[in-house]
């Protein structure tokens, strides 16, 4: 995966930043390698972007990602929090692509001659997600073919009711970290 994805950066003439990391010693005591991943990913990202200030990351996740987490999250309890899924902008963290298909990304790289490439892991079982991924949601598309346009229009609705709980909670929140006190009004 790493060549492959420093072979198109070269062909692109894009800045390519590379980090490799052993997380054996960190799955001794157990734990979930792909989680385990993702976070030291996202300690990567944040260094970078702290380095190159006005620097954004782009996120690949697709339409079909943003149901996957929905789901996931639905049967966590999640609540409307997660409910939200993944917003499109989260500071310097964009996800352009989470309105597309995997498909069409797929369809749109292909015929433009851009080189496609699958995660491994991604098959793999072992894996919640990939259990949704790969079992549950595939079954619930053939039952319900826009499955994943519903989603979204879900994850809208629940990312709007987020913010809207964010703007009226804002203001008492910081009134609480000042103050170090609930305020009650009658």
């Amino acid at each position: 995966d790493q060549r492959f994805l420093q072979q198109l950066a070269t062909e692109f003439n894009i800045p390519i930043h590379v980090k490799r990391i052993d997380l054996n010693e960190s799955l001794k005591d157990g734990g979930n390698l792909q989680d385990l991943a993702r976070q030291e990913r996202y300690r990567f990202f944040e260094n970078l972007q702290r380095i190159e200030e006005k620097t954004f990351i782009l996120l690949a996740h697709h339409k079909e990602d943003q149901t996957e987490t929905f789901f996931m999250n639905l049967a966590r309890d999640s609540g409307v929090m997660g409910l939200a899924a993944m917003p499109e902008r989260r500071g310097y963290y964009l996800r352009p692509f989470l309105s597309i298909s995997k498909e069409y990304l797929r369809g749109f790289a292909l015929s433009n001659q851009i080189s496609w490439r699958e995660d491994a892991s991604n098959q793999s079982l072992k894996y919640t997600r990939n259990e949704w991924r790969n079992v549950v949601l595939p079954e619930l598309r053939k039952e319900l073919p826009d499955l994943d346009d519903s989603v979204g229009i879900l994850t809208q609705v629940f990312q709007e009711k987020q913010s809207e709980l964010r703007r009226k909670i804002g203001g008492i929140a910081k009134e609480i970290i000042k103050t170090h006190s609930l305020p009650l009004h009658t």
